[in-house]
């Protein structure tokens, strides 16, 4: 009897190891069937749900302009409003910070037109000395040598038998 049972029970043991092997291998048939069946409905489903959503997002995204638009505006108009004292707060300070400046320029240029004055009349005499000078230079070297040098001219011309009113044509 005992081994009538050990028996039984091996061959309990082996028939539940094959039903377990049986429905592994159902599931997977089953899994892979529901798989191939439910990837289109799952891609329809997508489908379908990206054209429904595409017009409300749509809609969405042109009732957010619509909205943000009006908000868009008043802050660039607040903006402007705020900004506006501040410009000419800072146009007003650079306005008392130039004057100065002017003043300034317009204490400088006296000082300047004395200065090129004074320049003048120190220069002036230097100018006038250099001018004496060239005088001096021109009324007394400057003669001589050109009386020399057309005077060697001259003598070369009559060598040649060349008169000085004739034409260098005429003297070859």
């Amino acid at each position: 009897m005992l081994l009538d049972a050990i028996l039984l029970f091996s061959l309990l043991l082996i028939s539940l190891l094959l039903l377990a092997f049986l429905l592994v291998a159902l599931l997977l048939v089953a899994l892979l069937l529901l798989t191939f069946l439910l990837l289109p409905l799952l891609l329809v489903a997508l489908l379908l749900i990206t054209i429904l959503l595409l017009p409300l997002l749509l809609v969405a995204l042109l009732l957010l302009t619509f909205l943000l638009l009006p908000l868009l505006l008043v802050a660039l108009l607040l903006i402007t409003i705020l900004l506006l004292p501040l410009l000419l707060v800072v146009l007003l300070l650079l306005a008392f910070l130039l004057l100065p400046l002017l003043l300034v320029t317009l204490l400088l240029f006296p000082l300047l037109l004395l200065a090129l004055l004074l320049l003048a009349f120190l220069l002036l005499p230097l100018l006038l000395v250099a001018l004496l000078l060239l005088t001096l230079l021109l009324l007394i070297g400057l003669p001589k040598h050109y009386l020399r040098r057309n005077h060697d001219q001259g003598k070369t011309k009559q060598k040649h038998g060349c008169l000085s009113g004739l034409s260098k044509r005429n003297c070859n």
